[in-house]
């Protein structure tokens, strides 16, 4: 059996970055892993101005490592050294990117070109448009390719062979159903997100995440229960954010006699205020719990309708009934869409003074926004939180390592972008911890042995199983999405634990298949399953310490629950002990302040590469 100094599961824009990087530092026995090298979040999502947030490089702003690093901190709940790590290696990350290809602005003087995204104070934001992640994608994956990097397509990986040493590899189903352990000195995951909780998602189709490939193996999560939410469409999932919302359309509920009824000034005393919630839903798109008295209403007015199975719209063909004038809109809107040249009388028109490009993406599509409504919901974005990871980007097992969204680097909120500048350290600070610094070893090829029977033993289960009518998966994500996606009430995730428990103490009842493709669902659901449990226990938790932050709105007994700050200095971990899950917080790892005397970096650099 070939041993793999590394093994990189997953095909999007930090899975190649590693593979990159690794390759760069010498580690040639790599080889790339992955389902389906098309799909997956990387390369076929992002928003009218997809952000990649970094290190400020133009104007007379000043920024340093230091100023970046503490912006990420304060996001709450924010490792210090990961935090450090990020701003610190931003550069490095983007410049690469931009030698590679991905067409980020500059002006006249070669200067990179920024602006302020959320949660922002330095203009560190830039943009190649509304595909920059998929951009990333291409140019990471021809750079692998020119290099000879293997990549096995069609192999989804379905377990990981860790023992009390560490990590020995993994094993992999492909479409024919063949098995095949694969032993790695390291493995990393990136996997994306675990998307595949929640019904409401603007993840991309095909996008589930394998977050509990980790968590049955024994690796720590850290901050799970901190999302994103936001407005998105349903048909073509896609971020309704910037200029969607900044043209100000209608939102219409579909009534149950098959009418359509604009449904925002029942949430709203003041025509203004609902307005201006609505422009202000472009640059503060995420849903948040301190906006909840501002431009989050619109959300959680969305989020009722919602709520009672309602089907809900956003409508460009006409204005909101209280938008008679742009000239009774508040002045911030005013002003914003009269400097950006938007004055249409209409929200499509606006939208195609302001950026024609978003109504192109639809309309490439086949959704043309100038005859029909758009579908929309309340929809899971972002994991700001999942596997626990150090520095290094190492997870709690050794030789594990995640990047990407499957790595939990962030807390309560972030800066827009910060994701996407995630993915390219984490790729940085592994390769050179796997390259440098981690241990040599050597996998068990009893260990694998024995996994794979394990896996061959729960397909065989698999296969003897009874199928539900109705797909278990798909009510599952419903509760979860119900019960623990933005709105989170005690009884509802009570209730959503106790389903979720159930159907994975009897799996594989219900979920039988014959198929390998309908095994790997079957494996895939289980690992969702796994997912969504380690949410709960993580909500319960944050319901009752930390409270209503980020992109969460807790309740008990229909009472709004405050945050707790105290909490913004602990962050929260989640583990599988075999049973049960458990969640515990810990104290932050502050801020590093290093001293950075040139000649004893130096010195020491040349011994340690100070790794």
């Amino acid at each position: 059996m070939k041993t793999y100094r590394a093994l990189i599961i997953g095909s999007g824009a930090a899975a190649y970055a590693a593979a990159l990087r690794l390759h760069t530092l010498g580690v040639g026995d790599i080889a790339i892993l992955t389902d389906r090298k098309q799909n997956g979040t990387s390369r076929n999502a992002g928003s009218d101005k997809q952000t990649y947030y970094k290190l400020s490089l133009c104007g007379s702003i000043p920024d340093s490592v230091a100023e970046m690093a503490q912006t990420l901190f304060e996001g709450g709940s924010v490792h210090g050294d990961v935090a450090y790590a990020e701003a610190a290696g931003s550069v490095r990350g983007f410049l690469t990117l931009c030698e590679l290809g991905v067409p980020f602005p500059t002006n006249p003087y070669g200067e990179y070109v920024g602006y302020k995204p959320d949660h922002d104070p330095r203009s560190r934001g830039t943009s190649a448009g509304p595909l920059t992640s998929r951009y990333m994608t291409q140019a990471l994956e021809a750079e692998a390719k020119k290099r000879g990097i293997p990549i096995f397509d069609g192999e989804k990986a379905v377990r990981l062979a860790v023992d009390d040493t560490g990590i020995h590899g993994v094993i992999t189903m492909n479409r024919e159903g063949v098995i095949t352990p694969w032993a790695g000195e390291n493995v990393v995951l990136a996997t994306g997100g675990p998307a595949g909780i929640f019904k409401n998602v603007v993840y991309p189709l095909g996008q589930t995440g394998m977050t509990g490939l980790a968590i049955e193996a024994g690796a720590k999560l850290q901050n799970f229960a901190e999302w994103q939410f936001g407005i998105a469409s349903t048909k073509f999932r896609w971020n309704l954010s910037g200029s969607y919302q900044q043209v100000i359309p209608r939102y219409l509920v579909l009534e149950d006699d098959g009418t359509y009824r604009e449904f925002l000034p029942d949430y709203f005393d003041d025509p203004a205020d609902m307005l201006l919630s609505i422009f202000l839903k472009g640059y503060q798109w995420p849903f948040a719990a301190k906006h909840v008295e501002g431009s989050s209403r619109v959300d959680m007015a969305l989020f009722g309708q919602l709520s009672m199975g309602k089907r809900v719209f956003l409508d460009y063909m006409h204005n909101p009934a209280a938008l008679t004038d742009l000239s009774i809109l508040p002045e911030e809107a005013r002003e914003y869409l009269i400097k950006s040249g938007s004055t249409g009388d209409t929200p499509f028109d606006r939208l195609m003074q302001m950026n024609p490009g978003a109504v192109d993406l639809y309309r490439s599509h086949d959704i043309h926004l100038d005859r029909e409504y758009l579908e929309i919901s309340l929809s899971a974005q972002h994991n700001n939180g999942g596997v626990a990871v150090d520095a290094d980007w190492q997870s709690t097992i050794p030789g594990l390592f995640a990047a990407g969204e499957a790595a939990g680097t962030f807390g309560a909120v972030r800066p827009g972008g910060s994701a996407l500048n995630s993915g390219q350290v984490g790729a940085i600070r592994l390769a050179e911890a796997i390259a440098f610094k981690a241990p040599r070893r050597t996998p068990s090829e009893e260990v694998l042995t024995d996994t794979k029977a394990d896996v061959e033993e729960l397909v065989a289960e698999i296969e003897n199983a009874s199928r539900s009518e109705r797909s278990l998966l798909d009510a599952a994500r419903e509760i979860m999405s119900d019960a623990a996606s933005a709105l989170r009430s005690d009884s509802a995730l009570d209730a959503a634990e106790e389903t979720i428990t159930y159907l994975l103490a009897t799996f594989p009842q219900g979920f039988g298949a014959k198929t390998p493709a309908g095994i790997i669902d079957s494996l895939v659901a289980r690992d969702t399953l796994l997912s969504a449990l380690a949410l709960l226990s993580a909500e319960k938790l944050a319901l009752s310490t930390n409270g209503s932050r980020g992109s969460a709105l807790y309740y008990t007994d229909d009472t709004p629950v405050p945050e707790n700050p105290a909490y913004r200095d602990k962050v929260m971990e989640t583990f599988w002990n075999g049973t049960t899950m458990e969640s515990c917080h810990i104290p932050v790892r502050p801020l590093p302040n290093p001293e950075n005397w040139f000649e004893a970096v130096w010195k020491e650099y040349r011994e340690t590469r100070n790794l």
